[in-house]
């Protein structure tokens, strides 16, 4: 995984590994890389990406997978919290440098707050 920032927004990246131990099909036929949609999952109130990283690893070893780290409700002390206004540009910007022009979002809690903010 990578963890990266861009335009004030602290995000880890996952990619799948190239395995031979079984094959993703949807709607029977086996996708292109290009064909998946990359996953962006926002985290709720707590003490950050723990409690979600097994599902996370779940999530990335079919998928390519942006974890968004909104550490001002991670007991981090951040004092850089982006507004709703800036949150998906930030988003954007994110997948764009990654080469996507859209994603498939979970989030939990507090992140589904956020999310109604860039969908």
């Amino acid at each position: 995984h990578q963890s990266t920032a861009v335009d004030g927004l602290s995000y880890l990246h996952y990619k799948p590994a190239k395995s031979k131990n079984g094959v993703l099909t949807v709607n029977g036929s086996v996708p292109s890389e290009d064909e998946l949609t990359p996953i962006v999952f926002i985290h709720g109130l707590g003490v950050g990406l723990a409690p979600y990283l097994r599902f996370v690893w779940r999530l990335a070893a079919l998928r390519e997978v942006f974890v968004v780290e909104l550490l001002e409700v991670s007991q981090s002390g951040s004092t850089k919290v982006l507004n709703p206004e800036e949150m998906p540009e930030a988003v954007a910007t994110m997948l764009q440098q990654h080469g996507h022009s859209r994603a498939c979002f979970i989030s939990h809690s507090y992140g589904t707050f956020v999310t109604s903010w860039i969908t």
